[in-house]
C-alpha cells in the first residue's frame, strides 16, 4: 500500500538557495526506495521551512530510509543549513490517487488536517461523499 512521507525542514534564515541546491543534488543521486513527488518553500505563513514529499511503495521502505537519512546525518543534503527536521507518514484515502507527478502550476496549497479521535470514519465518509 502506497505511503507518502512529508519531510519539514527547518533551516536558517537566508540560507534556502543553499539548501534547495544541496536538496536537488541529494535528489538526482539517491538510489534507494521512494520517489519524489515534490519539494516547496513557504512565503507565508510558517518561513523558513521546506517541505519535501516522497511516495513509497512499502511501509518498512519509509521507515528503512528514514533511518538511513536519520543515521547518515545527511538530511537530503541540506543539514548545513538545518535547524530542526520532522517527518510524517500518511496513508492516501482508498477512495483517493494521490497526483504526485506532473506540472500543476507555480503556486500550490500545502493543507494538513488533524482527525480527532474516533474521527477516521466520519472523516472518510465525509470526503469520500
Amino acid at each position: 500500500m502506497q505511503r507518502l512521507e512529508l519531510a519539514t525542514l527547518s533551516i536558517r534564515t537566508a540560507t534556502a538557495t543553499a539548501a534547495l541546491q544541496g536538496i536537488e543534488r541529494y535528489t538526482a543521486q539517491h538510489k534507494g526506495p521512494g520517489a519524489l513527488a515534490g519539494v516547496w518553500t513557504a512565503e507565508i505563513g510558517g518561513l523558513n521551512r521546506i517541505l519535501v514529499l516522497r511516495s513509497f511503495d512499502a511501509q518498512d521502505d519509509v521507515f528503512a530510509e528514514r533511518a538511513r537519512i536519520i543515521e547518515s546525518g545527511d538530511f537530503f543534503g541540506a543539514s548545513e543549513q538545518l535547524v530542526d527536521c520532522t517527518f510524517e507518514t500518511w496513508t492516501p484515502y482508498p477512495f483517493v490517487k494521490p497526483q504526485l507527478a506532473g506540472a500543476f502550476g507555480a503556486f500550490y496549497e500545502v493543507r494538513i488536517y488533524g482527525i480527532k479521535p474516533a474521527g477516521m470514519r466520519p472523516t472518510l465518509a465525509a470526503w469520500e461523499a
